[in-house]
């Protein structure tokens, strides 16, 4: 069987221990059916949807296009010529009417306009929007836009009928615009109908709540240290992440990275969670940095060769390998760990086939002070003998301390995680020690360990 090993190697100093806490959260998003959605009105109509006389301005749309005067009002169209039964218009009616750039089209410029009506969909998801309705140009409907965006809607009978147009995509939440393109082929008579309505199904707020809490962590100096939260609630929450219940600049985003860390990045770090309905702070999560080690985490290399061993690839960066030790996943993404679970923070583990020591020799220990080591580890077998897996620490002159003792790792078939093991606590007898994770099969057989540096 393969102990794969992603080393941790990231001994630190003895500031702090994990505590790791479960957290389980039922996230419910509470729905109900669609309502319409306000704001969307009529051409022509005041605000109790009631027919507004001829010259009138309009209050719901406006003109951000005007050829004619630039002014942005839309005013509703005199009676008579060209709106049915005196002309070609379609006519006029006790829920729309016609509005234009001036009350009187008779010598409107030819050119482009454009009608705008802005509408609110807070409180509503925008992704169940939907609007339908009708439209009627003089001369052509060129597009309708939703927030500045081509709905590919034109109209081509123009004014003696209603074109159907559906919009189903391009809302956001908030304020929203539906801008009405139309184009007046020469100097005369223009204007825009519109009859609309539209749904979306809305939110019930809830305040912010967390189903994932960020994770103390333990790093070697001059690594990368990342905490993250999975947030939920309505509005969608933000985020300010704290160091020692002090706001960190910046830190604004559901995960916040140190790179690289510091000593003096050690200490306590949380999350403030908000939005209007309430907030909610995380636990905190504890950062300890420790001796910084070379390639931690087997990230430092890329092997081409499957399934990564040593022998056909090369030295691993910082670590003394046997040839039957490597790397994977390979370059191009093949790995006999594919089906091992999810790599722990990063990409790439160190395996170990071959029995023997995988080793880095590391300095800037403080001889007296008490350090431990945390990595993590799964394996994988062609029988049924399981891998062995112990860590030691060497200085060279006494004998060698064995801090996880002799283990096995067992098979993990398919999808298991990766296990977290901290060895125990050891006194540092001088300032440069060797440290070996050491694989052996002693029931016999072909096994492989794996693992991964914590982070």
């Amino acid at each position: 069987m393969k102990p794969q090993t992603k080393s941790i190697a990231r001994i630190q100093s003895r500031m702090g221990r994990l505590i790791f806490v479960g957290v389980l959260a039922l996230i419910a998003t509470i729905r109900v059916q669609a309502d319409p959605i306000p704001g969307l009105f009529n051409t022509g109509v005041d605000a109790n949807r009631v027919a507004l006389p001829a010259g009138a301005v309009d209050p719901h749309y406006i003109m951000t296009i005007n050829i004619d005067s630039g002014s942005s009002d839309a005013f509703v169209h005199i009676e008579g010529f060209p709106i049915s039964p005196n002309g070609p218009w379609v006519a006029n009616t006790a829920i729309s009417k016609w509005i234009s750039p001036r009350a009187d089209t008779t010598g409107a410029a030819g050119g482009d306009y454009t009608y705008q009506l802005t509408f609110d969909l807070t409180n509503f998801d925008p992704t169940t929007a939907s609007i339908t309705g009708n439209w009627a140009t003089d001369n052509g409907g060129v597009d309708i836009l939703i927030n500045g965006i081509s709905t590919g809607n034109a109209n081509t009978i123009q004014f003696t009928a209603y074109t159907p147009f559906s919009i189903t995509n391009g809302f956001i939440d908030g304020l929203n615009t539906i801008d009405f393109e139309v184009n007046n082929a020469s100097v005369g008579w223009t204007g825009l109908r519109v009859e609309l309505s539209g749904t979306a199904t809305p939110f019930i707020p809830t305040a912010p709540g967390l189903s994932t809490q960020p994770v103390s962590l333990c790093v070697g100096l001059g690594a990368d240290a990342t905490f993250s939260v999975t947030a939920f609630g309505n509005p969608a929450p933000t985020y300010q992440w704290r160091k020692n219940g002090t706001g960190i600049g910046a830190a604004t985003s559901a995960s916040f990275t140190i790179s690289p860390v510091a000593s003096g990045d050690a200490g306590g770090y949380d999350v403030v969670v908000t939005n209007p309905s309430g907030s909610i702070t995380s636990l905190v999560a504890t950062l300890t940095v420790g001796v910084a080690l070379v390639n931690p985490s087997f990230e430092a290399d890329t092997f081409t060769v499957f399934p990564g061993y040593v022998r056909d690839n090369g030295p691993i960066t910082g670590w003394n390998a046997l040839g039957g030790h490597g790397i994977n996943p390979t370059a191009d993404g093949s790995s006999p760990f594919a089906d091992n679970g999810t790599i722990p923070d990063g990409k790439q583990v160190a395996f170990m086939q071959d029995g023997g020591a995988l080793s880095q020799t590391i300095s800037n220990f403080a001889a007296g002070a008490d350090y431990y080591v945390q990595y993590f580890e799964n394996g994988r077998s062609s029988d049924v003998s399981p891998a062995f897996l112990a860590v030691t620490i060497d200085d060279g002159v006494n004998p060698t301390l064995t801090i996880v003792p002799a283990h096995s790792v067992p098979s993990v078939g398919d999808s298991n995680p990766y296990i977290r093991v901290t060895s125990d606590t050891f006194t540092a007898s001088a300032a440069s020690l060797t440290l070996s994770f050491v694989k052996s099969s002693p029931q016999g057989g072909d096994a492989t360990a794996a693992g991964r540096g914590s982070g």
